[in-house]
């Protein structure tokens, strides 16, 4: 389908030490600065036991402008979109 990325595990996986670290090794510049604009970059830091489903940069570039113009809460619920809970 478009817009699909398969990532092949072929070694031991290291946990992440802190959400804003990854996003930044993972090349996610983008994705890091809307938690830090919209102050949560300590929140999401915080977080234990959850997946991130982290947008590429080109997805923030494409929408970049739409971006800038919605009201903070409203971004900050999109983000919360993008991260799902372990349960059990």
């Amino acid at each position: 389908s478009t817009g699909s990325v398969i990532h092949v595990i072929d070694h031991t996986l290291t946990l992440p030490t802190n959400a804003s670290s990854t996003l930044v090794i993972a090349g996610l510049s983008s994705h890091y600065g809307a938690p830090n604009a919209t102050n949560l970059l300590d929140t999401v830091n915080g977080l234990q036991n959850v997946t991130a489903f982290a947008p590429g940069n080109r997805t923030f570039e494409e929408i970049g402008s739409g971006l800038a113009n919605l009201p903070m809460q409203d971004l900050t619920s999109i983000l919360a979109y993008h991260v799902v809970s372990r349960v059990g």
